[in-house]
């Protein structure tokens, strides 16, 4: 059986014919009757269209940005080492009751018994080390 040939292939196969001149030299139609082909039907879009024998080349990446020409800062030096510095005192208001700590602007702080209040100053991780843990509201 043998196998059927496209319809793009022999419409393809044919336009060449028509405009291309015959490898032998000398064809059957004269120049005048090759110059009436269509010209929607370029030599390019013939070529294009017809399948070739060798895989065609893999896809590179995208071409880069070329370098602008503006000037480019100068390099900044390297910060030094410097001591970490000493957490910040800041206010908090704990509950002796739950043993949760709070910012003094929180609304759990306005629920409060006055009697498991407790005012303190000193640093978030202070507060966790004495067995605090931070409130789920204002997240101190």
């Amino acid at each position: 059986m043998k196998k059927a040939i496209g319809w793009g292939l022999l419409i393809t196969a044919i336009l060449l014919a028509w405009i291309l001149p015959s490898p032998l030299g000398s064809g059957s139609r004269s120049a005048e009757t090759r110059s009436m082909a269509p010209e929607a039907f370029t030599v390019e879009a013939a070529v294009t269209a017809a399948p070739t024998a060798k895989p065609t080349a893999k896809r590179t990446a995208r071409p880069t940005a070329a370098p602008s020409a503006r000037p480019t800062a100068a390099p900044t030096p390297k910060p030094t080492a410097t001591p970490k510095p000493t957490p910040a005192l800041q206010t908090y208001i704990l509950n002796t009751n739950t043993h949760k700590f709070h910012y003094p602007w929180c609304s759990s702080v306005d629920q409060m018994k006055e009697k498991n209040k407790l005012e303190y100053e000193g640093s978030r991780e202070e507060i966790i080390e004495m067995g605090y843990a931070p409130c789920q509201r204002c997240h101190p």
